[in-house]
């Protein structure tokens, strides 16, 4: 069965690999992630890409209205067009945090480490924000290996 550190690890590699194409999914959320087992294998899929930001392709709608249950709330204030990397990685971070914990509320939790992946992933200075999906994934997994 799927444990939690594979798990966020497997939605944390989707994530660059879509980042390296230089997309940005926007839509970031538990009902976006899909595990599906086949025989003896999990797969984690991302799903629903109709936010997709494709900066160069006049396609993208960059005035999209605002969704995703677990974007930053300060994109009703800087505008859904000004969407980038950290905005991301806020949204994943919730994610992981959730998939690390069980829990969406942070206010009693324990794990220092966790509690500092939080607070750097959520941080309302988006300059102190994890700056790529790699360097969040490598936190990830520091935070799993200290809690094995």
């Amino acid at each position: 069965m799927l444990s939690n550190k594979w798990g966020a690890v497997q939605i944390c590699k989707g994530l660059s690999y879509i980042h390296s194409k230089d997309y940005l999914h926007r839509d970031i959320s538990l009902l976006n992630i899909f595990v599906k087992h086949y025989d003896d294998v999990d797969v984690v899929k991302i799903g629903d890409f109709g936010l997709v930001k494709i900066p160069e392709s006049s396609m993208t709608s960059l005035q999209s209205e605002l969704k995703g249950s677990l974007n930053d709330p300060d994109l009703v204030n800087v505008g859904f067009g000004n969407y980038e990397i950290r905005h991301e990685t806020f949204a994943l971070t919730r994610l992981c945090y959730f998939i690390l914990t069980g829990k969406t509320n942070i206010e009693r939790q324990k794990d220092g480490a966790i509690k500092r992946f939080w607070d750097k992933g959520t941080n309302p200075d988006k300059s102190r924000r994890f700056n790529s999906v790699d360097e969040l994934l490598k936190a990830v997994q520091s935070i799993t290996d200290e809690n094995k």
